[in-house]
């Protein structure tokens, strides 16, 4: 957090006011891509069958939120070798499986108030 620190050119404080843990900086992007999930599947054409829209959402998103090979290994590779990190593995795809349970349930005509909001 020191290095970070530095490079920023901010206090150990506000640093931690916007980033608590060292795991919230590795998990970040993908803490919030969930939120680009929703967009993408909520615009999605409804004449788009639910294979495609979910194949094609997710596909663009990856392709789209993609950052260099480099810097996704070394992040895969940290959170494989960091306890802290791979116990809270979890947490982040809950909120992706939600959104795809969400979209499929507004689809199939099961739960269009929860997908509204």
């Amino acid at each position: 957090m020191g290095r970070i620190e530095a490079e920023v050119g901010v206090s150990v404080r506000t640093l931690h006011r916007y980033i608590p843990t060292k795991a919230d900086i590795v998990w970040c992007p993908i803490d919030t891509s969930f939120q680009d999930l929703h967009e993408r599947l909520r615009q999605i054409d409804t004449e788009t069958g639910i294979l495609e829209a979910l194949a094609t959402t997710l596909v663009d998103g990856f392709e789209e939120g993609r950052e260099d090979t480099e810097t996704t290994r070394a992040r895969l590779r940290l959170i494989a070798a960091t306890p802290e990190l791979h116990a809270r593995n979890s947490e982040p795809f809950e909120h992706w499986r939600r959104q795809i349970a969400q979209f499929l349930a507004h689809r199939l005509g099961a739960g269009e108030a929860t997908w509204c909001r």
